[in-house]
């Protein structure tokens, strides 16, 4: 039988933080032996990484380098209380930082989701005979604040130097992992070359407009509650990703693919 697409949503947008860094992933044996001779409690890092707002949550969204990150992340440890070792620096922490910047990846449960919709999607073009690249076909959008952060806005510096550039410059890893997950992308989206940020609705507006979907059409997968709630004031539908689970079980029900039917 033919598959015709009948869905309203033509099109999906995940926030990055959400998306690279899933709930569910268990620190690395090097982030355990690295933070065993650090003296820092077990699994520190991956649990600063899921905290809203935290050092190096800002750093896998894109929003400030990992110079700046590994600054702000000593601090938060000294304001927990957690006894630091005299060896550790800021950085330590932000080369700790880099390192989970460069195993960062799409979850595999989402990455199978995404590429179930575009097959999905692809056989339903086919069977129109309609070309591929038609605007019929669902998209799918990454939002973050900055893809590559260009410069160090730390304290007692913000003027970008070369040293900072220096610091903060991709690694080929980094580039490597940032190109694995742009690969399940059709748009990467960075609220810092736009007009507005994640908490104005102009900016899911200009988002709309970009991906040649009006607001009902889009749905936007995240773990930010202020920025779905800004993306909602304007009509997409909105998600809140507390889990990769969870996640692809609500897209499931509102987007589903030929395997979960």
């Amino acid at each position: 039988a033919k598959m015709i697409c009948t869905r309203a949503h033509k099109a999906v947008m995940f926030g990055l933080w959400g998306v690279a860094v899933p709930p569910a992933r268990m620190p690395s044996k090097h982030e355990a032996r690295w933070e065993h001779r650090k003296m820092l409690p077990a699994g520190c890092l991956r649990a600063q990484s899921l905290v809203q707002g935290a050092a190096i949550a800002r750093v896998l969204d894109g929003e400030i380098g990992t110079v700046e990150g590994g600054s702000l992340l000593f601090h938060e440890l000294m304001e927990e209380g957690i006894e630091i070792s005299p060896e550790l620096t800021p950085m330590n922490l932000s080369g700790q930082i880099r390192r989970m910047q460069e195993t960062s990846r799409v979850h595999p449960e989402i990455a199978t989701y995404i590429q179930a919709l575009r097959a999905q999607s692809h056989l339903q073009h086919d069977a129109l005979n309609l070309p591929r690249s038609t605007d019929r076909q669902i998209k799918t959008l990454l939002l973050c604040e900055q893809w590559h952060p260009q410069q160090c806005t730390r304290v007692g510096c913000g003027c970008g130097c070369l040293r900072c550039r220096r610091e903060d410059a991709p690694t080929p890893a980094m580039s490597r992992a940032k190109s694995q997950m742009q690969s399940h992308f059709d748009f990467i989206v960075e609220s810092k070359t736009q007009a507005h940020d994640r908490l104005d609705p102009l900016l899911y507006q200009s988002i709309c407009q970009l991906s040649g979907v009006i607001p009902q059409e889009l749905i936007y997968v995240d773990r930010r509650l202020e920025f779905l709630k800004a993306a909602a004031s304007i009509g997409i539908t909105t998600i809140f990703s507390s889990s990769p689970s969870h996640t692809v079980q609500s897209l499931e029900c509102v987007l589903p693919t030929a395997a979960h039917r």
